[in-house]
């Protein structure tokens, strides 16, 4: 499993910051954590986790699945800034065919 950070430049150029590949961290922040479960089925699920969310948090994460045939996703997280606390909004959209 790769996680990326994905800054877009213009309708064209994109940043891809590496977050995670597999279990190895490429990132120096201590706010960014790769969970796994694994449900009573034996699917495995990598999650990011933000902890201590930024507004600068705020943009797009790519998963990528490597397997037969990769998955992946591109996530689109918005934080919204509120005076008590800053609470998260994510909006996912598959940019792959997920076919299994």
């Amino acid at each position: 499993v790769t996680w990326s950070r994905i800054h877009l430049i213009n309708e064209t150029q994109k940043l891809t910051y590496l977050l995670y590949v597999d279990l190895l961290k490429y990132t120096s922040l201590s706010r960014y954590h790769l969970t796994c479960t694994v449900d009573q089925d034996n699917k495995e699920y990598w999650n990011l986790e933000i902890h201590q969310v930024h507004l600068s948090d705020q943009g797009y994460y790519s998963c990528i699945l490597a397997a037969v045939q990769p998955i992946s996703k591109l996530f689109h997280l918005r934080v919204i800034d509120n005076p008590q606390y800053l609470s998260l909004s994510l909006d996912s959209n598959s940019i792959c065919n997920e076919n299994r």
